[in-house]
């Protein structure tokens, strides 16, 4: 799947390369109104930026299911659709209506 990485502009990505590591958060599964904060190491930028998932769904040679959420904002449905578009029968795209990223 696409992540948020590639969707980052040039200024977002310096900055995360700078301090070495960007702020996240996330609700909790158990508890919608609670958040986690954590940091993400710069190095997850760095290693999803080598692939090219749109060419590398083309290689699949197993059937396969992509789940997309309908109000993600990390990982796009039009980016997850643009993978399946691209990969080998057989094959199932699911968009879950009503769902973000995160667990609510």
């Amino acid at each position: 799947m696409p992540s948020s990485n590639q969707t980052k502009s040039g200024k977002i990505i310096e900055e995360w390369k700078e301090k070495g590591f960007k702020m996240s958060t996330r609700d909790l599964p158990n508890d919608k109104n609670k958040n986690r904060k954590y940091r993400v190491k710069f190095f997850h930028i760095e290693d999803s930026l080598q692939y090219d998932v749109v060419e590398d769904a083309r290689k699949i040679e197993v059937p396969v299911i992509f789940i997309a959420r309908e109000l993600d904002t990390t990982c796009l449905p039009k980016y997850v659709k643009e993978i399946y578009d691209n990969a080998n029968e057989p094959k199932k795209f699911i968009l879950t209506p009503g769902i973000g990223h995160d667990y609510c």
